[in-house]
């Protein structure tokens, strides 16, 4: 039996990560660091602007475990944004524009966030009450000293509070701190070997923390980091060979939409969010080098890492980075002998303080690390997994209902819970489907119509949440012991779904042609000309 598979420990830098940063302006002052569209800062730039929001920042009160909103728009004033909260000694919450302003309130309102940075038109539409508000072209800032402000990072001091979907019906934010980020940027310089000649794509939001690490692995390397404006896989090869990329972190679906054949320029290929297949595997592993990353938020980013080769066989999600052990324990934490199936429980340098002003929640999944005396802990994750003689950790999937669609991370109690704020909507389950959302309802006067219910669930919820399948039941199936019977819900009907849109049938060759290929792609029986692609369940990867 194996107790433990245990990463080569590696020095942890000192300095926290935004030091790192900062030493490359002294260095290289006119490398670029950060390109976004037409513009590029230089490291001198990048640091000179971060330094004088610090400032600012500081002067209006932002300091250890204090917590400052970033609500931007992509591209280099967001980076700017985090250097700054850091040199502050604060910790960040990237809020995305594109959330439903009912969510962004209530991680503003539940964070109790101080200090919030948004651009003027973003400000008019969030409710930011009692917190004080910076826009980034605000004059005051550009007169401020070059230089950060005086302040000490402490390594367990708050880097930043990332938040996730939440089991009990509200996302909750995950606290991470500058030594286990500072912990992550050592790991990368192993995994990667990023080089000032680089070029490293910013593809994932900033609300996900896939973002920390390409910044991180960018700029404490000297490299330049790329900002994608646009996620589309058309625009984005456009940049990916227009911008010479050479390391890129993406999630497996994207990439099934991309050619390899014509992405040459791409050294280092990171897949992460979701199960790596092998046969889009194969298809990316010649000429680069390709690596399937693995880990919760609640582990920095990042856990365990597997070079993918072209003998590898069944893509293992590998073996971990830095400073990082990973038990397989059964229910009663004893340990699962090679080959058998236990659940991944991480600890290590690489763990998050717990989850924002939730301590019960954090005393459940962050537990007493049983096999040591140093007072560490355990983070129970959840999925399931199996070692091989080698070491090698292969995933298997979850012991709860959490669900990856798409790369994104879903508690289906979290939509279920919107679900019932609707008056006729009296229970809710939440599944996956082919890669779609698919919720069983029972009704108090009949199943509301889809673009009613997908309305009402925008309020909240952002657009990755919102089921495509809606499917009314007059109870839920049970076991005979009354619990809920999963394998017994119905498959998702392939019929028209119920709009208020009434069908319309295609009258013109170009029509028929495209309500034929929507039907395909939709696995539906009847598409009219009015009927909207997103609607019926579609998503920008379909539709490409």
């Amino acid at each position: 039996q194996l107790e433990a598979w245990n990463a080569t420990d590696a020095a942890v830098p000192a300095q926290p990560v935004h030091t790192l940063i900062a030493a490359h302006a002294h260095t290289n002052p006119d490398r670029p660091a950060v390109h976004s569209g037409e513009h590029t800062h230089t490291y001198r730039e990048l640091d000179t602007a971060a330094n004088q929001l610090a400032q600012h920042l500081h002067r209006l009160g932002a300091g250890p475990e204090t917590i400052v909103a970033i609500c931007l728009p992509r591209g280099i004033d967001p980076i700017i944004a985090i250097l700054a909260v850091w040199k502050t000694g604060a910790a960040y919450l990237p809020l995305d524009p594109d959330y439903p302003t009912e969510r962004l309130a209530y991680m503003l309102t539940d964070s109790r966030a101080a200090l919030l940075i948004a651009t003027d038109d973003i400000l008019d539409n969030l409710p930011a009450g009692r917190i004080r508000t910076i826009t980034p072209n605000d004059p005051t800032i550009t007169t401020q000293p070059t230089t950060p402000p005086p302040v000490t990072i402490h390594p367990d001091q708050a880097a930043y509070v990332i938040y996730t979907s939440g089991s009990t019906g509200r996302p909750k934010g995950v606290v991470v701190t500058h030594h286990t980020l500072t912990n992550l940027a050592a790991a990368l310089t192993h995994i990667t070997a990023t080089t000032p000649d680089d070029t490293v794509l910013q593809f994932a939001s900033l609300s996900f923390d896939a973002s920390v690490w390409e910044t991180v692995m960018a700029l404490t390397a000297g490299a330049a980091l790329t900002i994608a404006q646009h996620q589309q896989p058309d625009q984005l090869t456009t940049l990916l060979t227009t911008r010479t990329i050479t390391t890129a972190t993406l999630p497996p679906s994207l990439l099934t939409t991309l050619n390899p054949d014509t992405l040459t320029t791409i050294t280092t290929l990171i897949t992460a969010g979701e199960r790596l297949d092998p046969t889009t595997a194969q298809h990316w592993n010649t000429r680069r080098h390709l690596i399937n990353a693995y880990g919760p938020t609640e582990t920095t980013v990042c856990a365990t890492t597997a070079t993918i080769t072209p003998t590898t066989t069944n893509t293992p999600i590998g073996h971990p980075i830095a400073n990082t052990a990973i038990h397989l324990l059964d229910p009663h934490l004893n340990p699962v002998p090679i080959g058998a199936t236990g659940e991944i429980h991480i600890t290590g340098h690489n763990l998050a303080r717990g989850y924002l002003h939730q301590p019960a929640r954090t005393a459940e999944r962050f537990i007493p690390n049983p096999y040591a005396t140093d007072g560490s802990r355990l983070y129970r994750t959840g999925d399931l997994a199996h070692h091989q003689p080698d070491g090698q950790l292969h995933f298997h999937g979850r012991t709860d209902h959490q669900l990856k669609i798409r790369g994104h991370r879903i508690e289906p109690a979290e939509i279920e819970t919107a679900l019932t704020t609707h008056p006729n909507i009296t229970t809710a389950i939440v599944t996956a489907h082919e890669d779609a959302l698919a919720a069983y309802l029972t009704t108090t006067n009949g199943l509301p119509p889809i673009d009613e219910l997908r309305t009402h669930l925008g309020r909240s919820l952002p657009d990755h949440m919102i089921p495509t399948h809606y499917i009314e039941l007059t109870h839920l199936p049970t076991t005979p012991n009354g619990k809920l019977d999963r394998t017994a819900l119905p498959t998702p009907d392939t019929t028209r779904p119920e709009l208020t849109t009434t069908y319309q049938a295609p009258t013109t060759p170009t029509e028929e042609l495209l309500t034929h290929i929507w039907t395909e792609l939709l696995h539906l029986d009847q598409i009219g000309i009015t009927d909207n692609f997103f609607d019926l369940g579609g998503h920008s990867l379909l539709a490409t």
